[in-house]
């Protein structure tokens, strides 16, 4: 699956291009392994930073295939989203 950064569900495989502008309304991200080249391994990290650079959310495997679900009944907003860095997995950003 290609990088996806339109529509309310954000879909980041590699840090290329992997970024949206503008303010946005997060609801949920999933940090989560796939089988292959996408599995991920204790060490591997990800990390979503704003338009400023400022940290989002971030997380280092530490049992391989265990990465991050977090969900927010209140919307995280934000001014811009980049995928900053990515071990491994694949990051799933759901907007409202």
């Amino acid at each position: 699956m290609a990088i996806s950064t339109s529509g309310r569900v954000l879909y980041f495989d590699t840090v290329t291009a992997a970024s949206v502008t503008g303010m946005q309304q997060i609801i949920g991200v999933f940090w989560v392994s796939e089988a292959g080249a996408l599995d991920m391994a204790v060490a591997d990290a990800f990390l979503l930073s704003d338009s400023k650079g400022n940290r989002i959310i971030g997380k280092t495997c530490e049992v391989v295939g265990h990465g991050l679900e977090v969900t927010t009944a209140n919307p995280l907003i934000v001014d811009g989203i980049t995928l900053t860095t990515l071990g491994g997995g694949v990051v799933y950003v759901w907007l409202k």
